[in-house]
């Protein structure tokens, strides 16, 4: 089991790739794969993308950087070569439709203008087609959603998924400061000051459903066990 860990929050984030050999009870450190452009990591499973010099299977890992102030980046490892830090390539751009890949993290390129990324989960959805992008901002605010057919794009604006306010989310299941309003008891005690926030929307795979160019995805969201919007 390889695992993909976000540490050193809030003063040193970096992303660390683990590993266990006893499913998941105990792990051994890897590498540190990042404390730039990867801090966070989403990682999807797919084929080498043509022009990054690998053939068979990899991992597309789509990431972020300073937390909550980073636009979405994307990077590449084959399957063989996962617990080398060498064998990562960068996407360094797009043109005519086609991705540059290249080996320094320093010259990635984001995959869209939008340094608000705190939490990201991308996927693969095969009843639309397309991949989704998942992760929570500012501007808009809320739970955000782009798709694109291709991981490096072009990927679509970003359509507010939840809502805090608007889906139920205050005073319901995430925390409203009692110096705004008393409407819940959803918060750890001596913290009815603070507020609470969504976050963290990673999908559920295995609970996707569609056909025909539509589909349900299940996600993850702060303190809410299961959050689901149609696409």
């Amino acid at each position: 089991m390889w695992v993909y860990f976000f540490t050193g929050h809030p003063d040193a984030t970096r992303s660390v790739l683990a590993r266990s050999g006893d499913g998941g009870v105990t792990f051994e450190p890897v590498y540190e794969v990042s404390a730039d452009r990867l801090r966070t990591i989403s990682p999807v499973p797919g084929p080498a993308p043509e022009g990054s010099g690998f053939v068979g299977p990899g991992v597309y890992l789509f990431g972020s950087g300073a937390y909550r102030a980073s636009s979405p980046y994307l990077a590449f490892v084959p399957l063989d070569g996962v617990g080398d830090p060498d064998e990562i390539v960068y996407l360094g751009g797009t043109g005519e439709g086609a991705a540059r890949w290249v080996a320094d993290e320093a010259a990635a390129e984001p995959l869209f203008e939008q340094p608000c990324l705190g939490e990201l989960s991308a996927s693969w959805n095969e009843p639309l087609g397309r991949w989704l992008l998942l992760y929570n901002c500012d501007d808009p605010r809320g739970i955000n959603l782009r798709s694109a057919p291709e991981p490096w794009g072009p990927w679509s604006e970003p359509v507010v998924v939840f809502d805090p306010w608007e889906d139920g989310g205050y005073c319901e299941f995430i925390h409203a400061s009692w110096d705004d309003r008393r409407c819940d008891e959803v918060h750890d005690p001596g913290r009815e000051g603070e507020w609470g926030g969504e976050y963290g929307p990673y999908v559920i795979d295995r609970f996707t459903t569609g056909a025909d160019g539509r589909s349900t995805i299940y996600f993850t969201n702060a303190l809410s066990g299961k959050q689901h919007a149609g696409v």
